[in-house]
């Protein structure tokens, strides 16, 4: 490769990745929430499928509940998120 490739791979990383932050700036605050939801559902499947116990499906929808109200405690905390 030769500079002027190398200068247009990275004006395309560059332009990826701030199109990559418009199009993920949607699930800010979101992704606890959205993985919670996806651990209860697959939590549910399981158990419907007879792998786990009532009791193992239990125990996951209180860890998931458990992520969700903790993510919200820190966010009603007022201490604002590190930026990187």
């Amino acid at each position: 490769m030769n500079i002027k490739e190398l200068w247009k791979l990275f004006k395309l990383i560059l332009k990826l990745k701030s199109k990559e932050s418009v199009m993920f700036s949607w699930l800010e605050g979101k992704k606890t929430y959205l993985l919670a939801a996806a651990t209860i559902l697959g939590a549910i499947s399981t158990y419907l499928a007879g792998a786990i116990t009532f009791m193992q499906l239990v125990e996951a929808v209180m860890a998931a509940l458990t992520a969700m109200s903790l993510r919200a405690g820190v966010t009603k905390s007022g201490i604002p998120p590190k930026k990187e």
